[in-house]
């Protein structure tokens, strides 16, 4: 009996044990050794987590950084007294110092740690909300991805003083858009996407940026309010055998559509009668991420197939309608071909004909 009691307690010592160990091994970020004015931190597993001030009086400014004495860079997290904020951690190590100051007090002063910060791991990706603002308390060497899914489809738009570069990724994480500059100004933030589909923006910093903290830095996108003046194409041929007549659209109107969204290479087709009162005239007005200077263009052809017109530009050359007519044109196809990773936004119009 004495030797069953024996096994029994060894039994439950080592299950008691195993637990213990399987606990232990559900940390994923371990503090290290206080050095003074650094604490060292190892994050096992890339992601966000939450991160505690341990302080109940005094509000903390905590600056991570990848390497030791690289005092110029790293990224800053303001958390007040007793709370936690979220921050984006990749896996590895990283070296925190804190400034500390009391509510109301107008600067930080540096401070030694007397507890070190809590840090739990809460989950690999952050899902966003169209008009909800997720601050940015990261590490962007590497990027960011937030995931969300379109509501509907068109444009979204990001906010403009994103500090970093920001791509637009398909749910395989495959960057399809990426933001648009002239003179090295950014002059973009809009990308289009597809209702009901599973997208990810990534956002990356050129460096790893000091000051990034909750007070300025942040991601939202939204989805702009419709023009009311402008109504959205609702079908399109994608042949020239279904191209969708003209004839069919107010000659009082103007439209959209969206072509080459999710980077896909894509045709849509329109019929119009020569003998019609207006012309249709096309253009872009948005250009949604190229990450292909080719760009879209226009073709036109007649009722036999043969090649009309081509508008490289879309936007810039005016087809001549008249010298069609006079060469017996009586029906006209119009191609709007986009190639790979160029979404754009199309519209046309009707311009009445000269000869009326």
């Amino acid at each position: 009996m004495k030797k069953n009691g024996r096994i029994t307690k060894t039994i439950v010592f080592l299950l008691l044990f195993g637990m213990l160990l399987s606990l232990s091994g559900l940390r994923e970020a371990k503090a290290g050794k206080m050095d003074g004015y650094l604490l060292k931190i190892k994050a096992k597993k890339t992601g966000w987590y939450d991160l505690y001030n341990p302080s109940k009086s005094m509000e903390t400014l905590f600056t991570f950084r990848n390497r030791k004495k690289n005092y110029t860079s790293g990224f800053t997290a303001h958390i007040p007294k007793g709370k936690k904020i979220r921050v984006y951690l990749n896996k590895g190590s990283y070296y925190i110092d804190h400034a500390k100051r009391h509510p109301g007090e107008s600067s930080y002063l540096i401070a030694r740690f007397e507890k070190a910060p809590k840090l739990k791991f809460i989950r690999a990706e952050c899902t966003l909300k169209p008009g909800k603002k997720q601050f940015l308390p990261c590490d962007m060497r590497k990027g960011v991805f937030f995931k969300f899914k379109a509501l509907r489809t068109g444009i979204i738009q990001l906010n403009p003083d994103l500090p970093g570069d920001v791509s637009l990724c398909n749910a395989r994480k495959q960057k399809i858009a990426g933001s648009l500059y002239a003179n090295d100004c950014l002059f973009n933030w809009e990308f289009g996407v597809q209702q009901g589909k599973t997208y990810y923006l990534k956002l990356k910093y050129n460096d790893f940026v000091s000051g990034s903290d909750t007070i300025g830095d942040f991601i939202q996108y939204s989805y702009p309010d419709p023009d009311p003046d402008i109504q959205p194409i609702s079908s399109y041929g994608h042949t020239k055998e279904t191209a969708i007549p003209l004839s069919g659209f107010s000659q009082d109107g103007k439209y959209a559509g969206w072509i080459g969204l999710d980077g896909a290479i894509e045709e849509h087709w329109y019929a119009y009668d020569m003998h019609a009162a207006a012309h249709p005239r096309f253009w872009v007005p948005k250009e949604l991420g190229w990450l292909n200077q080719k760009g879209i263009q226009l073709d036109y052809y007649d009722q036999n197939g043969t090649h009309l017109f081509s508008d490289t530009e879309v936007d810039q050359a005016v087809p001549p309608f008249s010298d069609w007519k006079a060469a017996g044109v009586s029906q006209v196809f119009m191609k709007i071909s986009s190639n790979a990773n160029c979404p754009s936004m199309y519209s046309f119009y009707f311009e009445p004909r000269e000869d009326m």
